[in-house]
Order: C-alpha cells, then sequence, then structure tokens
C-alpha cells in the first residue's frame, strides 16, 4: 500500500519543482537543449576527425583489445587492468585501429552518458531540470574533454547513473519487475568491472536505494549476490 503513495508523492513534488510553462517558455527551453547538442555534436565530431595519439591508458587498452584477436599480445595486458575495457575497443581494432576508430564507441557512450543525465533531471525535476542538467553537462570543459577518450571514466559513470534511473523508476512502482533488478545488478557489475574504483559507488547506490525504497529490500539482496558472484573471479 505504501508504493502507490510514494509513486504519487513523486510525481507531486516533479509538479512542484516543475510547474507547467507556456509556449515561449517551452520554446526556449528546447532551443538550449537543441544548442547544447551541437555544442556536444561538434565536440564529438571534431574528436574523432582531428584525433590526437592515444595516451598511455589508452593504448595500453588498445593493446588488451588486440590480445582478443592476437594471442601473441594477450598477455601484454596488465592483469590489474579492467577486463571489460578491451572489448569495448575491440570495434576499433577491426576498423584499423587509427585513434578515432578506437575512440568511437567511447564518443558514442559519451552521448548516451549525457542523456542519461537529461532522463534522471526529467524524472526527478521535470523539463526544466533536464534542460539545464544536459546542458551543464555537455558544456562543462572537462567533461568535454573526455568525452572522445578511450578510457573507463564515463563507461562506469553511466551505467552507475543508469542503475540510479532504473531503481528510481522501479522503487516508485506498486510492483517490483524482475528484469529491473537483474539490469541493475548487471550494470552494477559491469560498472565494477570497467573500473575496479565503482565498487563502493555501486554499494553506495545499493545502500541508498534501500533506505529510499526499503519493500525492495529482496530484489537488492538477490542484486547484491549477483554482483558479487558476478565480480568474484
Amino acid at each position: 500500500a505504501r508504493a502507490p503513495g510514494r509513486r504519487l508523492d513523486l510525481e507531486d513534488h516533479r509538479a512542484a519543482r516543475s510547474p507547467p510553462v507556456n509556449g515561449a517558455d517551452r520554446r526556449r527551453w528546447r532551443l538550449l537543449v537543441a544548442g547544447a547538442a551541437l555544442v556536444l555534436a561538434a565536440v564529438v565530431v571534431l574528436g574523432l576527425v582531428r584525433a590526437r595519439p592515444l595516451g598511455h591508458d589508452e593504448a595500453t587498452y588498445a593493446v588488451g583489445a588486440r590480445g582478443l584477436f592476437d594471442r601473441a599480445v594477450a598477455d601484454d595486458y596488465p592483469v590489474y587492468r579492467p577486463r571489460a575495457m578491451p572489448p569495448l575497443l575491440a570495434p576499433g581494432v577491426v576498423a584499423g585501429g587509427g585513434p578515432g576508430a578506437l575512440r568511437l564507441p567511447f564518443a558514442l557512450g559519451a552521448v548516451g552518458y549525457a542523456l542519461l543525465v537529461m532522463a534522471l533531471a526529467r524524472r526527478l525535476g521535470g523539463r526544466r531540470a533536464a534542460a539545464l542538467g544536459f546542458a551543464t553537462q555537455v558544456t562543462a570543459a572537462p567533461w568535454l574533454w573526455r568525452a572522445c577518450e578511450a578510457l573507463s571514466d564515463l563507461p562506469a559513470a553511466a551505467a552507475l547513473l543508469a542503475m540510479v534511473l532504473l531503481a528510481i523508476d522501479d522503487g516508485a512502482r506498486p510492483r517490483a519487475r524482475p528484469w529491473a533488478w537483474l539490469a541493475f545488478a548487471a550494470l552494477g557489475a559491469l560498472a565494477i568491472y570497467l573500473r575496479y574504483a565503482s565498487a563502493p559507488a555501486v554499494a553506495a547506490i545499493g545502500a541508498a536505494t534501500l533506505v529510499a525504497y526499503p519493500a525492495r529490500w529482496r530484489q537488492l539482496a538477490l542484486a547484491g549476490l549477483a554482483v558479487a558472484a558476478a565480480v568474484a573471479p
């Protein structure tokens, strides 16, 4: 009986934070999002077309990706490096192994990350928050600098954001959806395999979800066990 009430409370909160806007305001927010999207597109295109040489970490991940196709160099990838990174660079190796080709999946992932920020802001604060969140994210210089690099920062952060979005969406529903918590666990394991330092963040998201949605304790317990089993090897 509490879950529907929580969903109603969240909807009331969103309505209070994001009151109805008139046509002129709506056009302004759409222009803001469109302008920010153009900035992101320009940075991604320029970052791939005029790709600078690979950095040390990027080159290490590229070696791991080549090791997926050539066993002679497979052992050159350090065991302490994230195991999920080489597969992300594998398409770039197949496409020739140039800096732009290796970084393309990460540039697309950066776009997905920005869209996740927008979706989460909209879920919590409405259209205005979504527009401002998206524009703020994609015009932040440090983030733009990393958007076209073959590093684990943004992919791992995107997995964490997706975990939060799933938890909020399913926690506010009257009944749990098993697939949502299976995806929650898979994203947690992926975030850790992309960046081992994500483990505390995954645990923190689980703890925060339990506090916010105690009725989901069974799903969270199972998700925690699944993540532990996945990362134990």
